[in-house]
């Protein structure tokens, strides 16, 4: 997990993503980069504390601090997701 976990991650519905590129691919003046997420606030303690319930086994999570992850991912890295 990147960051302390109170860190915001934005998320879509599958079926609205596959919508989009639908919509994209049908359309001949589709161009440019769009954002799609539903302009949630979830944090990502709130994510895996509800998901925890369901999956097993159950996930060994690391908290891995922020500056850490950009120094292995690169300087290109926007990992933090802080809002």
């Amino acid at each position: 997990m990147v960051g302390d976990g109170n860190n915001h991650w934005p998320l879509v519905y599958d079926r609205d993503l596959a919508d989009l590129y639908a919509r994209l691919v049908a359309s001949p003046d589709a161009s440019g980069i769009y954002h799609a997420n539903d302009e949630g606030d979830e944090r990502v303690n709130d994510l895996l504390r509800r998901s925890k319930p369901h999956v097993a086994p159950q996930p060994d999570v690391r908290y891995v601090p922020i500056e850490e992850a950009r120094s292995k991912l690169g300087p290109g890295c926007r990992c933090d997701g802080a809002r």
